[in-house]
């Protein structure tokens, strides 16, 4: 789905550019800032907005609940406009810039490749929610770099409501909903039951979860005589990882 969302963003804006070529090349020191800082702004909102009520969508329910295709197809508008933006501005430069299209492939291959390991790196940094966000602002940063000198007090007022919203979406950037058929989210079910601690690296999401209703005693003889206490667990992205036991006599 996410490889989807990324090609249907970039075939778009390879048509939009197919169509109206010509106006965009000519205004395209005004519009090329525009359409990076609508790229970063839409990396983080679409984020945001995906776990409102409106877009959540249950693959499991697709086949017999209407309601859940017509959010999936909202899902895909909102994930669909960062991509398609983004695209906007790569493909202007290499229609601009067309004579020196192998330096330019270069360096966009070579970014890429780079991103994707910063991206990486950024995982043991950041937790899922806030990323986006973070990220955002290398997309906003370009589109600011590239205005023209004569269009800067024009753009100001543009410029700053990107910030803005991308600093207030990286401090509150809103709960991730979880899947409700992951474990994690029927372990938090369970009363009384919470994340104690959430720890987040390339290898996915760490959350200890707190709760008196664990049990886990895997080969345990019937005939033990002592007590199994397990108060918290430890799941990877959701996925039941194992228990915390505490050692002790009348432990495992």
């Amino acid at each position: 789905m996410i490889i989807s969302v990324a090609l249907l963003g970039f075939g778009a804006a390879g048509t939009f550019i197919s169509l109206f070529r010509n106006p965009l090349l000519k205004n395209i020191d005004s519009l090329l800032p525009v359409f990076m800082l609508l790229s970063g702004l839409f990396m983080a909102l679409s984020v945001s907005v995906s776990q409102s009520e409106l877009f959540l969508f249950d693959s499991y329910k697709l086949f017999f609940d209407i309601s859940n295709v017509w959010q999936l197809v909202l899902t895909y508008l909102v994930f669909f406009l960062p991509f398609f933006f983004g695209a906007l501005s790569i493909g202007l430069i290499f229609v601009k810039y067309v004579k020196n299209i192998g330096a330019l492939y270069f360096a966009n291959m070579f970014g890429s490749g780079i991103g994707g390991l910063v991206a990486v790196m950024l995982m043991w940094f950041f937790l899922p929610e806030k990323l986006p966000a973070f990220i955002s602002l290398i997309a906003a940063f370009a589109g600011l770099i590239i205005v023209p000198q004569k269009l800067r007090s024009g753009f100001s007022i543009i410029i700053s409501f990107v910030i803005a919203a991308l600093v207030y979406l990286y401090i509150n950037p809103g709960d991730l909903h979880l899947s409700e058929y992951k474990s994690l989210s029927k372990t938090l079910n369970l009363p009384g039951s919470k994340i104690i601690k959430e720890e987040s690296s390339p290898y996915g999401l760490i959350d200890v979860v707190q709760s008196s209703h664990v049990r886990y005693a895997p080969g345990l003889s019937i005939k033990f005589p002592g007590t199994v206490s397990v108060n918290n667990a430890v799941y990877n992205n959701g996925n039941w990882y194992g228990a915390l036991v505490p050692s002790g006599k009348d432990s495992i």
